[in-house]
């Protein structure tokens, strides 16, 4: 029998090939590789609140655009605003999955490589700052999930360099470590060892294999425990797919029909955009389980906030003062996390100040 995290990888792997198919765009690569990472976090770690996407004490996930059919499909599958037919207009022009609306669901996007490295560490360094000031009411763990463009880059390399400075263990970093270019392998354009360059900014190395599940789970348990910033490097093989070309710019293009009709196989799933009602109420009740009581109790601290006089002052002054630290970030994609935080997440508390 087929465990429910496997069964929602195989489901976010076939939609978001189907979606990737249906708008003729999208990276094969990344929906195949990326599949049980997205399915481990959803079932096991994040905490969200899919009817209400911009709840406060929710963990901040971030990712690079290349990864949006794998998100678009969890984000279904996880019950929050989106059908099956908002799966099929995607990349479609006023469509709710056209892939420049993602914060709407309370996901942090980045359109350039490296960018979201810098975007995910300025909502950690958020996270410290007005932890402090809120006396742990905001209180979160941020998720970055990588790809190779994103570590080769250089603003990828500042945001490395920046978290490692400030020993932001609550940041947990995933790199999707496929050693595949548009139509080569990596090595032949960087041979730059990730292990050696993390243990050198004295990061929480872990190393799991893409094809076995429970590794996955596992390293995001550690990286969440850590006293230091955390990199899992999942090491993905494509030999295990069916791929008839592997070298055909599939981090931009559809697999072909045969090969997707292949994987469907592999997956037991039976028609493109199909998710059967069990399945899917069978991920309500086990998500109902985990996130109900972790919501209720950040709801539980938030309400005794509101009558506190000194958390209210705080908060006040998270307002007055985010400003400034904003400001002297450098790095552009570190700005862009920061402002995230007053724009979003410090406004919408200011009415801690108003009651």
């Amino acid at each position: 029998m087929i465990k429910l995290d496997n069964k929602i990888a195989n489901n976010i792997k076939i939609l978001s090939l189907d979606m990737i198919s249906e708008a003729r765009s999208g990276d094969s690569y990344l929906a195949l590789s990326s599949s049980k990472v997205f399915s481990s976090l959803f079932l096991y770690h994040l905490n969200y609140n899919n009817k209400k996407p911009l709840w406060e004490g929710r963990d901040r996930l971030v990712l690079s655009y290349k990864l949006l059919p794998s998100l678009y499909s969890s984000l279904y599958l996880f019950s929050f605003d989106l059908n099956i037919d908002n799966l099929k207009d995607y990349k479609k022009f006023g469509s709710k999955t056209l892939g420049y609306n993602a914060d709407e669901f309370g996901v942090n996007v980045s359109y350039n490589s490296g960018d979201s490295l810098g975007i995910a560490a300025g909502i950690s360094l958020g996270e410290r700052y007005l932890n402090k000031l809120s006396k742990n009411l905001v209180d979160y763990k941020t998720y970055v999930i990588c790809t190779y463009d994103d570590i080769m880059s250089g603003s990828g390399y500042e945001a490395l360099s920046f978290i490692s400075r400030e020993k932001l263990n609550k940041l947990v970093i995933i790199v999707l470590k496929d050693n595949m270019e548009n139509d080569i392998t990596t090595d032949m354009v960087y041979n730059e060892n990730l292990n050696t360059r993390f243990k050198s900014l004295d990061f929480n190395i872990i190393d799991v294999d893409e094809a076995k599940f429970g590794q996955i789970d596992e390293a995001i348990d550690d990286a969440k425990e850590s006293k230091k910033p955390s990199v899992v490097l999942v090491n993905i093989d494509y030999n295990q797919y069916k791929i008839s070309d592997k070298y055909n710019n599939l981090h931009n293009e559809p697999l072909n029909e045969d090969d997707i009709n292949n994987i469907r196989m592999e997956c037991e799933a039976l028609d493109s955009f199909n998710v059967s009602k069990e399945l899917l109420n069978e991920i309500k009740d086990n998500i109902n389980k985990r996130l109900i009581k972790i919501h209720n109790k950040w709801e539980e601290k938030k309400n005794s906030a509101l009558n506190n006089e000194e958390m209210r002052a705080n908060l006040k002054k998270t307002l007055r003062l985010g400003g400034t630290l904003f400001a002297v970030t450098a790095a552009t994609g570190l700005l862009l996390g920061l402002v995230e935080w007053v724009t979003r997440d410090a406004i919408r508390r200011a009415e801690l100040g108003d009651r």
